[in-house]
């Protein structure tokens, strides 16, 4: 019986110790580098923990360096706004007293104002002379009685007839009044109509002329324009005298009739020669319409009138009978009617 070759043990084998040895090496590479890997890993640990502390201290100093500069930047920046806020509030602040300094103006204005329209103004009083205060009392007082223009106030003060004041001081206290001169003007006027009968062209040329009164044309219209010379008035008819308009006219008309009256008593006129002196430019200035009236309202004889007309132009020169009549009669004389003319001419003698 054959018997087979024994098998060796698996660990007297050759290849089994050189597997073994291999797997041994590659045991022991493995654990050389997990320690390796730990001990890399313990050092990356501890330089980034060395890089976080450093980072720290750095930001820390960062910081500690920063901070003056954030503080100045805080405080730099508080600066800026309370300045804004004071810049705000002085804007602010600057507006409200331009419109109060607008306000005050005004009324600083019109104080000053005021204080020149007021007479006794201490500060104004201070700077007048003695002269002239006496001069503004003065022209107060002669405004209370009656009126005046402001040029025949400056002549009343200055002129040698008046108070003889000096001219500038007289001017004066006319500019330092205070006056409204179309009252004045109107208080005029009425004054003048109340002593005598004026048309209105008439009026007027009495207030604006020299030998007047001396108002502007303006103040002297504005007096005018108050009185109503076309008004209706009811007429006087105590003297039996009537009219055709049923009792009433105007005031132009009344005063027409008031002058016509005058004329008649200081000198003779023809009937035409009455109209023309009522309605002439160089007469009384009525309306030819309100002269006719009046001449038609009056109760006149003609004739008387002729005589007297007669009578005076014969004191004054001598005439024969012919040129008498024809001065009597003629336009450009007394404008009698012939029948008038002959009658006078006969009363006296020629």
């Amino acid at each position: 019986m054959a018997f087979g070759k024994r098998k060796k043990p698996m660990y007297k084998r050759f290849w089994f110790w050189a597997v073994l040895v291999i797997a041994l090496a590659v045991i022991g590479n493995l654990g050389e580098d997990e320690n390796i890997e730990e001990l890399e890993g313990s050092t990356n640990s501890e330089s980034v923990a060395t890089d976080e502390e450093t980072s720290k201290s750095s930001d820390t100093a960062e910081s500690d360096a920063n901070e003056p500069e954030t503080e100045e930047d805080d405080t730099v920046e508080e600066a800026e706004s309370d300045t804004k806020e004071t810049k705000n509030e002085k804007d602010d602040t600057a507006e409200e007293p331009e419109s109060g300094t607008s306000e005050s103006e005004n009324e600083q204005d019109d104080m000053t104002k005021e204080a020149e329209s007021t007479d006794g103004s201490d500060g104004q009083e201070n700077q007048m002379t003695t002269s002239q205060k006496n001069a503004v009392e003065e022209a107060k007082s002669y405004l209370e009685f009656t009126a005046f223009s402001k040029q025949g106030l400056i002549d009343q003060l200055s002129s040698e007839y008046g108070s003889g004041y000096p001219e500038a001081d007289a001017e004066f206290a006319v500019n330092h009044i205070e006056v409204d001169w179309k009252a004045q003007a109107l208080k005029s006027a009425e004054s003048y109509l109340s002593m005598s009968s004026f048309s209105e062209k008439g009026l007027k040329q009495q207030l604006t002329s020299e030998a007047g009164e001396h108002f502007t044309e303006e103040q002297a219209q504005y007096a005018i324009d108050q009185i109503d010379f076309d008004s209706n008035e009811s007429a006087d008819t105590s003297s039996g005298e009537s009219d055709d308009t049923g009792g009433e006219m105007t005031m132009s008309q009344r005063n027409a009739v008031e002058q016509a009256k005058s004329y008649l008593e200081f000198t003779a006129f023809s009937k035409q020669g009455l109209i023309r002196q009522l309605s002439s430019d160089a007469g009384s200035g009525y309306p030819k319409a309100d002269a006719e009236f009046a001449v038609n309202y009056i109760e006149v004889d003609w004739k008387e009138q002729a005589v007297r007309s007669a009578e005076s132009y014969l004191e004054t020169m001598s005439f024969s009978r012919d040129r008498l009549i024809q001065q009597l009669s003629s336009d450009s004389g007394s404008g009698f009617t012939r029948e008038q003319a002959e009658y006078a001419v006969n009363q006296v003698g020629l």
